[in-house]
């Protein structure tokens, strides 16, 4: 799988998207939890480390996903509530759920946080890259993740973090 073959995404940003979706539960009561979490831990099945390929991942994943679940003999309808969520973490298409609206802005923070940037810069290093590209990098993931914070509660934090990374790289 492309993720082994590139080392990415780092599990330590996976596991920071986990934690966020598990704290937006405590103000979602009433979301599939299941299928949130199932979304996030399957996203990144396919993935490149080119920027021009970062669009196509989410749908490479999305097919993958849709394979291994079915393969697994799990329900059609949570199927494609998972399956959206991964097209949709990349504002591709839109969010069929309110699970996909979650999921996407749980995913979204592993790029808003200090914690998640200097994993990010660490990557960076381990792909080969110098500090300027890997800071680079990490900066537009920020941005790029930034646009795609759709939850109010999940707006207030992002902004504080996008500022608390801005202001740890000197920008």
């Amino acid at each position: 799988m492309k993720t082994r073959q590139h080392k990415a995404p780092a599990w330590l940003l996976t596991e920071l998207a986990i934690v966020k979706a598990r704290e937006l539960f405590k103000y979602y009561p009433k979301v599939d939890k299941k299928a949130v979490l199932t979304a996030l831990y399957l996203a990144h099945l396919h993935f490149g480390i080119e920027k021009h390929e970062q669009h196509r991942h989410s749908f490479k994943s999305a097919v993958l996903a849709r394979k291994f679940l079915q393969r697994h003999h799990v329900s059609p309808l949570f199927i494609d509530k998972v399956v959206n969520a991964i097209e949709a973490h990349h504002a591709h298409v839109p969010c069929a759920s309110f699970e996909a609206e979650l999921m996407k802005n749980a995913e979204a923070f592993k790029f808003l946080s200090a914690k998640g940037a200097l994993i990010m810069l660490h990557e960076g290093g381990l792909r080969g890259w110098n500090f300027k590209a890997s800071r680079e990098y990490t900066l537009f993931k920020m941005e790029q993740k930034f646009k795609l914070v759709t939850l109010p509660r999940c707006k207030r934090e992002a902004v504080k973090g996008r500022r608390e990374i801005l202001e740890l790289f000197n920008v």
